[in-house]
């Protein structure tokens, strides 16, 4: 992590500590330190992103107990308007408390990714780590929406229908990072052609997550770009936006 990024760290570290530790003497767990490593990185990269005026529309797509979009609503200030949807009912009440503590304009829904009513055209999509099908159903979601940009830390790789090299196929460990790689190479494919310019980096370090890959996504519309995208997708057997197809299975890689 740049040295430019440890501020906004810091800034995630103590806002998870007063937010959902809240105890005198507490001190954030392990992974709780990794997660604000991960908003932070996060934050890090969202000012680049949104409109310097107006309102500003953030949605988090399988927001969990809502640290990535809060935190990037805090950030923005009084000008965000926030839009989380979460399956776990306990954990959007959770997010509508530190919502309400922090006086953010926000909204949760208990809900599925691809069918809870959102805002058209949100300047900000977030989707953190959103496991099982959530990361496919997020990219399809902020592609129908129209996004004008979108942070998509992805989660969860199918096994993907078709030949896998035997250098692959014989040593399991290989086997998964073949999945992997194909699997994100996909999504990103699919981004593209449902009209984003996308830059594939790493949010953090393997120490911290071991699934760190970050597309930051802004919208530009179709393009060339977008049509050798989908024209490439075709190729690979893949889904293309918007996903009318089966998609592949997804499991957790240590399910493989």
């Amino acid at each position: 992590m740049a040295p430019k990024d440890r501020g906004f760290e810091r800034a995630a570290e103590q806002l998870l500590l007063d937010l959902y530790i809240a105890a005198p003497g507490a001190r954030l767990r392990v992974e709780d330190r990794r997660k604000a490593a991960e908003v932070g990185a996060l934050c890090a990269r969202i000012r680049g992103l949104l409109p310097s005026r107006g309102t500003v529309a953030i949605v988090d797509l399988a927001c969990g107990q809502g640290y990535a979009g809060i935190a990037a609503a805090h950030l923005v200030g009084s000008r965000a308007s926030l839009v989380g949807v979460e399956r776990s009912r306990e954990r959007v009440q959770r997010c509508v408390k530190v919502a309400d503590e922090l006086g953010i304009e926000a909204r949760f829904e208990v809900g599925e990714v691809a069918s809870v009513p959102l805002p058209d055209r949100p300047d900000l999509v977030i989707s953190l780590h959103a496991c099982g099908d959530a990361t496919d159903d997020a990219i399809q979601r902020l592609i129908s929406l129209q996004a004008r940009s979108a942070l998509v830390i992805p989660c969860c790789h199918a096994r993907l229908a078709g030949a896998t090299p035997e250098c692959f196929a014989k040593h399991g460990v290989l086997r998964r990072r073949w999945d992997v790689l194909r699997t994100d190479a996909r999504r990103v494919l699919a981004l593209e052609a449902g009209g984003y310019a996308v830059t594939v980096a790493q949010l953090v370090a393997p120490t911290v997550s071991p699934d760190n890959i970050l597309f930051e996504c802004r919208r530009i519309g179709p393009s060339k770009r977008a049509t050798r995208a989908r024209d490439l997708l075709v190729q690979a057997g893949g889904f293309e936006p918007p996903f009318t197809g089966p998609k592949p299975a997804v499991l957790p890689l240590d399910d493989a």
